[in-house]
């Protein structure tokens, strides 16, 4: 498949072949007309993180100018490139080079920063400590952990559903529900301890864009790793659009749909 990007540009489009419905993954990169792209891997954790991997083609007299500006939005989340250095080969079937990309989750924000225990000043919240013990039930526990979301990471929340109770909801044999149960802290980030939620309180979670929702059923909890093989049918390349304009590609079981590639009106995504 052929992306083309204009100058500063984003390419969206809806993979149903990978049944994701209507979700669309949008690319943004920066200092390229185009590139190529075979295939990409969607890879998610249960209760834990994902990226997306993808190799790109380019001509052989093209260098791009990887920066942390690069990045992909898929189902409300961004994913950012992980090295500005990548993995690159001369590919033998074409004179085109492959640059082996990874975009890791935002989620990873979470492991830089410390949780801590705060108190009010002046009616702002302040850190004291990073090593305590409190007695806590889940329901306090989830405030401390938006306390410290909303200190260190504007935009992050996480949510506890009434329904937690609910016996497909909670492994009660780690946590009746209601009790105060005492919790170490000792210099932990703060993903660290969102991950402890299931070991601490029988509450399994996920991650939608930058809210973390508790809890989840089993069954929905399998791990996801969706790849877009290089069977499928991709659109064909039309033209090159002007500067600054979206390029929208569609990949559909619809044959006319997938074969292709229209301008699309809509701006490319701003960066959080």
């Amino acid at each position: 498949m052929r992306i083309l990007t204009g100058n500063d540009v984003a390419l969206s489009f809806q993979e149903y072949v990978l049944n994701f419905g209507n979700e669309v993954l949008t690319f943004w990169v920066k200092g390229l007309t185009h590139f190529d792209v075979n295939s990409f891997t969607f890879n998610e954790q249960e209760m834990g993180m994902a990226n997306i991997a993808l190799d790109m083609f380019v001509e052989p007299d093209i260098i791009p100018d990887f920066t942390d500006e690069w990045y992909v939005d898929f189902r409300g989340e961004r994913f950012y490139l992980s090295t500005l250095e990548p993995a690159v080969l001369k590919d033998t079937s074409s004179r085109l080079y492959r640059y082996s990309l990874i975009f890791r989750s935002e989620r990873d924000d979470l492991q830089r920063y410390q949780f801590a225990n705060f108190v009010s000043v002046e009616e702002t919240p302040q850190p004291v400590s990073y090593d305590f013990v409190l007695p806590l039930t889940i329901q306090e526990f989830i405030e401390r952990v938006n306390i410290n979301l909303s200190y260190y990471l504007s935009g992050w929340s996480i949510v506890l559903s009434p329904s937690y109770m609910d016996k497909d909801n909670i492994n009660t044999d780690i946590y009746n529900g209601t009790d105060r149960i005492n919790v170490s802290f000792s210099r932990q980030s703060i993903w660290n301890v969102i991950q402890s939620i299931y070991e601490t309180f029988g509450l399994r979670w996920t991650i939608s864009g930058t809210t973390v929702s508790a809890p989840v059923a089993v069954s929905s909890m399998e791990p996801k790793k969706i790849k877009l093989a290089k069977t499928v049918s991709a659109p064909e390349l039309v033209s090159r659009t002007e500067a600054n304009t979206p390029l929208l590609g569609v990949i559909s079981s619809d044959p006319v749909a997938a074969s292709r590639i229209v301008a699309s009106d809509t701006p490319p995504p701003q960066a959080a």
